[in-house]
């Protein structure tokens, strides 16, 4: 089963978890984007196992500097399949 659950806790202020079950082993990239559609940080990009996995995000953009209160997309590409879902970062 391929699913991308909803991270937590959300709204976050400090650090938050994303939580994500693959199928099958694969190349996998776990994003996050900002509602313009720009890359500001990528969490996994590597051969990952199937079966379940998690990783915290502490609010930082790929620079290490903390991105500004608001909305924001996290991508899964596993594969051929893709999952998103919102979350939001409050300061």
């Amino acid at each position: 089963k391929f699913e991308l659950l909803q991270n937590y806790p959300n709204p976050f202020n400090s650090e938050t978890i994303f939580k994500y079950t693959l199928q099958e082993n694969n190349l996998t990239k776990l994003s996050i984007y900002n509602v313009q559609g720009q890359v500001i940080r990528v969490l996994v990009n590597e051969i990952q196992p199937e079966g379940q996995h998690q990783i915290k995000w502490d609010g930082r953009d790929d620079n290490g500097r903390f991105v500004p209160s608001g909305l924001y997309i996290y991508n899964l590409d596993s594969g051929d399949l893709t999952l998103s879902n919102k979350l939001m970062f409050l300061k």
